[in-house]
């Protein structure tokens, strides 16, 4: 019998008491799980219940993986610079004198006045070279396909191609231009006549357009003379040569062709890349050395020595070739991508059919880029991916262009060594000249819009940089019509 005097009555109930409130408590616990969502977080004014934590996650996961790709806008608005171009442009032309304070009196003083003593003596005038127009004009006709890269990085080449293959037929027009006589004109000193002071033709002779025109023999004899258009997307400089050329324009111009390359995209200008890379510089010299043949006026000998003449010029425009080939595949890291890719590459395959032949081996904010692809269209995309599909395909292009050089370069080495029983020697480098510095120049342009059975004669214009233009002030009243064309044009 359990004892429980003197207990007092809440603490022999104690333990039902505890027992009972844990009791509540836990059905408290359990009932609220089911009113309400007391386990939900809130985060950044949201409410996830425990099940909706993980979508929530993977929601924002998948939107910052969004920002971190190439095609994703910037977080924040980011204004376009003000342009500053024009204003770089301005104030590089404009002059560091103040030539609006203090202005120059062109025509100098001399001694001489026979009563006062000191007179103010008539400036000599300047002589305007006359320029002669191109000769011993040769022409060649080919047959090939445009590599599908080059049509599709221009678009009249796009527009004309658009519903069939890319085969071409053209014709290349060359003809030697002398340059010695023109800067022995710019020169000239005498006393009628001041020599051209160096500052203003900077001893070189700029070429700025060779102009191909164009007469189609019809049942009446010839007809209008047409100028055939540069090339799309080959740099060229035509549309500048207007009546609104300024000094600015000028400086711009003449940068661009100080650099060799630039000048020699309007003087000498390339092809494009075509499928079967038929296209190789009409030859003065082997114009002249088939006709001697085609005379019988050369021998066996001769005859053997003009063929390996021509055998060894043309190794050596495929050696040039070549390695231009490899300095733009290293340019673009064609050796760290991946071109194992299938190529849809489109077009067949092509020839050449010589009418004559002869010539020499063969970027800026003015139209158009080097031929070959690079100018034109943009690409729509503008991604970095796109533009590494775009250098893929380059890549292709410039391969398979190479594979066919080597393929010709052995089989003329081979023809060659057959022909002499010497040992043809391939080297690695070919010197190069600025052609620009030489006595003459070799000049052509391309016709792209022969058609088939037509008959045509050709003759070609150059223009050169006039050292006059702009320089008014320097110039008498008589002689101030010399300073308003920007190019002299040779005669024709």
């Amino acid at each position: 019998m359990t004892k429980i005097k003197g207990i007092p009555l809440w603490e022999q109930y104690l333990e039902y008491i505890v027992l009972g409130i844990a009791v509540l408590v836990c059905i408290a616990l359990v009932t609220l799980q089911f009113i309400g969502n007391p386990n939900a977080a809130k985060v950044g004014g949201d409410t996830y219940a425990p099940s909706e934590v993980d979508r929530a996650v993977a929601e924002a996961a998948d939107d910052v993986d969004d920002l971190l790709t190439p095609q994703a806008a910037a977080p924040v608005d980011i204004p376009d610079p003000e342009p500053k171009l024009d204003l770089f442009l301005a104030m590089q032309n404009s002059s560091v004198s103040p030539t609006d304070t203090y202005i120059a009196w062109h025509q100098p003083a001399v001694f001489g006045g026979e009563e006062l003593g000191i007179g103010v003596g008539a400036v000599r005038p300047y002589r305007m070279p006359v320029i002669d127009a191109p000769y011993d004009l040769v022409a060649a006709q080919y047959f090939d396909a445009l590599t599908p890269e080059v049509v599709r990085a221009n678009d009249e080449l796009l527009e004309r191609f658009a519903d069939g293959p890319t085969d071409i037929t053209w014709t290349t027009v060359a003809g030697r231009f002398d340059l010695a006589p023109i800067l022995e004109a710019f020169r000239a000193d005498s006393e009628d006549f001041a020599a051209i002071p160096g500052t203003w033709h900077r001893d070189r002779v700029y070429v700025l357009d060779v102009v191909l025109e164009r007469q189609e023999q019809t049942t009446g004899g010839w007809g209008t003379a047409e100028v055939i258009a540069t090339l799309p997307g080959a740099l060229t400089l035509r549309p500048e040569l207007g009546d609104k050329a300024d000094a600015g324009l000028r400086d711009r111009m003449l940068a661009l062709l100080d650099d060799t390359g630039a000048q020699l995209q309007i003087a000498q200008p390339e092809f494009y890349p075509t499928i079967n890379a038929t296209w190789t510089p009409p030859r003065i010299e082997d114009a002249a050395d088939e006709a001697a043949m085609a005379e019988g006026d050369a021998d066996v000998d001769d005859a053997d020595m003009i063929i390996n003449n021509r055998l060894r010029r043309q190794i050596e425009d495929l050696q040039q070739k070549l390695l231009s080939n490899l300095e733009r595949q290293e340019q673009l890291g064609c050796d760290k991508m991946d071109l194992d890719a299938p190529d849809t590459s489109r077009g067949s395959g092509g020839g050449s059919r010589p009418t004559g032949s002869g010539g020499a081996p063969g970027g800026s904010g003015f139209a158009g880029g080097a031929s070959g692809g690079g100018a034109g269209r943009a690409d729509p995309t503008g991604t970095p991916e796109a533009q590494r599909e775009r250098d893929k395909a380059k890549c292709r292009a410039l391969a398979k262009q190479e594979e066919r050089h080597r393929r010709e370069l052995e089989r003329l080495t081979q023809e060659l060594e057959a022909r002499t029983n010497e040992k043809i020697e391939i080297v690695d480098t070919v010197e190069t000249v600025d052609p620009m510095l030489e006595d003459s120049l070799v000049v052509w342009a391309h016709d792209i819009t022969v058609e088939p059975y037509a008959v045509y004669r050709y003759r070609i214009a150059v223009k050169v940089y006039n050292p006059f233009f702009a320089r008014g002030p320097y110039l008498s009243k008589e002689q101030q019509d010399l300073a308003s064309e920007l190019a002299i044009t040779s005669e024709v």
